[in-house]
């Protein structure tokens, strides 16, 4: 996974838009400047890595809390 990581890390400071679906957190919030959050075919939210991360809903969803 490193290589792949360092891959897209490349593409995208070379100006190029990366969109890429990843559920490992630590290589989204490595990578990404936005994410979308997704829960059952639902945008939960989308934003900076810190503010989804930092998002209540998105925390009850993926803790398991009820929406």
């Amino acid at each position: 996974m490193p290589e792949l990581t360092e891959l897209i890390r490349r593409l995208h400071h070379s100006g190029r838009t990366v969109v890429m679906v990843e559920h490992h957190m630590d290589v989204v919030l490595g990578l990404a400047g936005r994410v979308a959050v997704m829960h059952h075919g639902e945008l939960l939210a989308f934003d900076g890595p810190d503010a989804v991360m930092a998002d209540p809903v998105v925390q009850a969803a993926y803790l398991g809390e009820p929406l």
